[in-house]
């Protein structure tokens, strides 16, 4: 892939904030059981939606080229440890320094170094969720285990490729549904979520081959995908697993936005572009940004008990987001990795 796929870098902006919009409702329920604020779970599906575009960008940006697989992992490493440590150890430190703060973070030292290294387990003060202490991070766990099978993918032909990713991530997943385990380890490397990524790489496969769905098939397929994302959650289609209720919605989603983009439909917005392209930061640091709102907001002394106030605090905490998360982006994120890709020399590329 040449150039940057603007309708992929839009749903990666529309991702970021879908999930920060869910926190940060979550937030004001948090602080009010009793709100009466509008409240969807679907911004979830945020996740599913990086899920699925990173299989695509995985495909896209290496089938056309010889890229070792050694090569492959130094540049997802770069991409996404050390800002990830970074956000960890924003928490890790102030927390050190002043206990009472983040009440809800354990400092146990596996915690700490399973945490920083991608190791799925069970976080000690929520006993049933497998998070890191970034929580947000848990994702990353999933992604760090696709980069590895991925990488190694790299051994085997072009042509054989998507036929070996098939097979291991259907295998994996088989299993994790023929085995029962609590296992942290087993539960994350043969969850259903993977072919999520599975399905970004089909994707990916097809766009590369120029397949791409009419202008009018596209827009019915974006409605179509947004009817079942909301419908979903408000229980006006049948419940399922978390693939079919967000899973397949979110393909559904970066399938037409492609065909849209190829259609030569899909505008240039330079402020949509900025949120993609600070997608990452804006993820990883939004956690804090909303304990940074919820902060000030209590010095400032101001209400929170009436919807009006609620909605204030819930958008607050998301526009907050945003520009914390593009400052980190512009600040942090960009110099780190402009300071680590030259530290590669590609003699073999």
């Amino acid at each position: 892939m040449n150039k940057t796929v603007v309708s992929i870098q839009y749903l990666r902006g529309l991702a970021a904030m879908m999930v920060v919009y869910h926190h940060s409702v979550r937030k004001v329920l948090e602080i009010n059981p009793d709100s009466m604020i509008p409240y969807s779970g679907f911004g979830n599906a945020g996740v599913d939606i990086f899920f699925v575009i990173s299989g695509f960008i995985m495909w896209v940006t290496t089938i056309s080229k010889t890229q070792s697989p050694a090569y492959f992992y130094y540049r997802r490493v770069i991409r996404i440890v050390p800002l990830y440590w970074f956000f960890t150890l924003a928490i890790i430190i102030p927390k050190l320094l002043v206990p009472e703060i983040f009440t809800s973070v354990q400092l146990e030292p596996s915690h700490i170094i399973k945490s920083l290294l991608f190791i799925p387990h069970y976080h000690p003060g929520v006993s049933d969720q497998i998070w890191p202490i970034l929580i947000p991070g848990w994702t990353l766990n999933y992604e760090m285990f696709f980069y590895l099978l991925f990488g190694a993918s790299l051994f085997v032909s072009p042509r054989r490729r998507l036929a070996v990713l098939a097979l291991t991530f259907l295998s994996l997943v088989a299993l994790g549904q023929w085995v029962t385990s609590e296992n942290p380890l087993l539960v994350t490397y043969t969850d259903t979520l993977l072919l999520e990524f599975l399905a970004g790489v089909i994707i990916g496969v097809l766009y590369m081959r120029g397949t791409a769905l009419s202008p009018a098939i596209s827009v019915a397929l974006l409605g179509a995908a947004i009817l079942l994302l909301v419908g979903f959650e408000t229980s006006l289609l049948p419940g399922g697993t978390r693939i079919v209720i967000w899973g397949i919605p979110a393909m559904l989603l970066v399938v037409a936005t492609l065909s849209l983009d190829r259609a030569g439909t899909v505008p240039s917005i330079n402020i949509l572009k900025l949120v993609g392209d600070a997608s990452y930061s804006i993820y990883l640091s939004h956690i804090l940004s909303i304990e940074v709102v919820e902060f000030l907001w209590e010095i400032a002394g101001w209400p929170i008990d009436n919807l009006a106030m609620q909605v204030i605090f819930a958008v607050v905490c998301i526009g907050f987001s945003a520009v914390v998360g593009v400052l980190a982006f512009y600040m942090i994120e960009q110099p780190m990795l402009k300071g680590l890709r030259p530290l590669w020399r590609r003699t073999a590329q």
